[in-house]
C-alpha cells in the first residue's frame, strides 16, 4: 500500500544491472541523427528523400535488418514526393521496420494509435512499437514485448527487427497476446509480456555511427555489412532520452540506443 517494496526492488534490480559487464552486441549498430548530421543536412526533419537515400545506401552491404526509430505518422509538407522515394526504397530493401507509437490526443484525451502513413506502412516489413515504459521514478527498466490500441498486437520494435533479420513470424501474435493492464487513459493501450531489460553497459557503449557519415563515406557504411541497423535521434534538444538504471546524472540513454539493449535475441527466443 504504501509503494516501498516496488521502490526496493527497484534498487536491487539497478545494483545487478550495474555488475553486469557483459560486452555490448557486435551485431547491432545506431545510425544516428546526431549535431554533426544536422549541420551537414539541414534543419530537422529532413525529406524523406534523405532516408531513402541512406535506405539504398545500406540496401548495397545487406543489413540483416533496419529500423527506423523516427515517426513517419504525417505526410512530410514540405517535400511529400519524398515519402514515395522512401517508400519505393524500403520496398527495394525488403528488411526495413518503422515505429507505432501511443499519442495522446490532448491534456486528458484519448489515446490515438500513431503509425506511419499508408505509404510507407506498405512499404514496410514489420510495424513495431515505440512505447516505453517508465517506473514510479521514472526509470525505465523494463519493456513490453507486445503492445497496441485495443489488443497487443504489435512486437515491441527491437523484437520486430530482430524477427525480420531472421526470417521468423514472431509478428503474428494476436492469438498470443494476453492483455494484462492498461496504462494510458482514454482509448485503451494494453501492454502485454513484460521483460525486464539487462543493459549491461553504460548509455552510449553500443557502436554508433553518423547518419551523414554512412551517406558519403564508404568506410563507415561497410561496417554496418551484415548487423541489424537501427536509425534514430540522437541530437541533444531533438532526441528522446530516457534514464535508465546505468544512466548517470550527465548520461542517460537515447531512444533509439534503448531499441538496441541486448534482450532483443534473448526476448525473441522466450517467446
Amino acid at each position: 500500500l504504501s509503494g516501498t517494496l516496488p521502490r526496493v526492488n527497484g534498487w536491487i534490480y539497478d545494483a545487478y544491472v550495474r555488475m553486469d559487464h557483459r560486452p555490448p552486441p557486435d551485431d547491432v549498430a545506431i545510425v544516428s541523427v546526431d549535431a554533426a548530421s544536422l549541420d551537414a543536412l539541414g534543419q530537422w526533419p529532413w525529406s524523406r528523400a534523405v532516408h531513402g537515400a541512406l535506405v539504398r545506401r545500406l540496401t548495397t552491404v545487406r543489413p540483416k535488418a533496419i529500423a527506423f526509430d523516427v515517426a513517419f505518422h504525417e505526410v512530410h509538407a514540405g517535400d511529400p514526393a519524398g515519402d514515395t522515394v522512401l517508400a519505393n526504397a524500403m520496398t527495394e530493401n525488403g528488411r526495413v521496420v518503422l515505429p507505432v507509437f501511443p499519442e495522446r490526443m490532448g491534456p486528458a484525451g484519448a489515446v490515438r494509435e500513431a503509425g506511419p502513413i499508408p505509404v510507407l506502412a506498405h512499404a514496410a516489413a514489420r510495424l513495431g512499437h515505440a512505447d516505453v515504459e517508465l517506473d514510479a521514478d521514472q526509470v525505465s527498466r523494463r519493456v513490453f514485448l507486445y503492445a497496441g490500441l485495443g489488443s497487443a498486437r504489435w512486437p515491441s520494435l527491437a523484437l520486430a527487427t530482430w524477427d525480420v533479420g531472421e526470417g521468423g513470424t514472431v509478428h503474428d501474435v494476436a492469438a498470443l497476446a494476453r492483455p494484462m493492464r492498461t496504462t494510458l487513459s482514454g482509448r485503451v493501450w494494453i501492454r502485454d509480456r513484460e521483460a525486464m531489460v539487462r543493459f549491461g553497459r553504460a548509455p552510449g557503449s553500443i557502436r554508433q555511427v553518423s547518419y551523414e557519415r554512412v551517406l558519403r563515406d564508404d568506410r563507415a557504411l561497410a561496417e554496418l555489412a551484415g548487423k541489424y541497423v537501427l536509425v534514430g535521434v540522437t541530437a541533444p534538444g531533438l532526441a528522446q532520452m530516457i534514464a535508465t538504471p546505468v544512466s548517470t546524472q550527465d548520461a542517460t540513454m537515447s531512444g533509439v540506443e534503448f531499441s538496441c539493449s541486448d534482450w532483443v535475441k534473448a526476448s525473441a527466443q522466450r517467446t
